[in-house]
């Protein structure tokens, strides 16, 4: 019975990421997402192409993806069947089933995002004040950089610092090992984008035009 509920879990929380909330709402505005800009169905692909509410509701809904699978999937699943298992691998487990999900969505052949916005809703989730350090990280790397791409990439390698200083349980840093290796396996082409000085930068401020 243990194994048919994690599994099943696991499963749940799999499809639940591998929802692909970009791509849905860029259809219902008539148009494919992974036909603009990056081609990425995330957040900041989003912003570009569709403007900000989409935006916002993109982020909020992949943020939203991964703080349910390791909340609220992991208490029915804790509180109605499971009673020996270990709390944090079973989170971390959830939180690498819902990311995975995101990441390689089988509704569009395994080409789904590139999994930071789901990423922060699993930590959420998982250790409130890690994933505010992490979005503390990424804030001042955007401010100081403005590549959302980089900002993403430091934000996770502080997470996962901190989850092996601190001497986080040993499934929570298998957990951010595993969201590090993932987020910068996705944004390679974003590395050497950088690297090559084409990378597009985040205006943060627009200049008024003189009147």
């Amino acid at each position: 019975m243990l194994d048919i509920v994690v599994v099943l879990s696991l499963l749940w929380a799999f499809f639940l990421g591998s929802i692909p909330t970009g791509y849905i709402l860029g259809k219902i505005k008539g148009s494919d997402i992974r036909d603009f800009g990056s081609g990425n169905i995330g957040a900041a692909n989003a912003f570009r192409t569709f403007g900000k509410l989409i935006g916002i509701l993109v982020l909020a809904f992949d943020i939203f993806k991964g703080w349910l699978a390791v909340s609220i999937i992991y208490k029915l699943a804790f509180t109605l069947f499971i009673t020996d298992y270990d709390p944090n691998l079973f989170k971390s487990l959830l939180g690498i089933a819902v990311i995975a999900g995101h990441i390689w969505t089988p509704f569009l052949k395994f080409k789904g995002g590139k999994g930071v916005a789901t990423a922060f809703g699993v930590m959420i989730a998982m250790d409130f004040t890690l994933a505010a350090i992490g979005f503390g990280a990424f804030l001042i790397t955007l401010i100081a950089t403005r590549y959302i791409s980089a900002s993403s990439l430091i934000a996770m390698l502080t997470i996962l610092a901190l989850s092996i200083s601190f001497a986080f349980p040993r499934a929570v840093i298998l957990l951010t090992i595993f969201i590090f290796i993932a987020i910068w396996i996705k944004h390679l082409p974003n590395i050497s984008q950088i690297l090559k000085g084409i990378e597009r930068k985040l205006i943060l401020f627009k200049k008024k035009p003189r009147s």
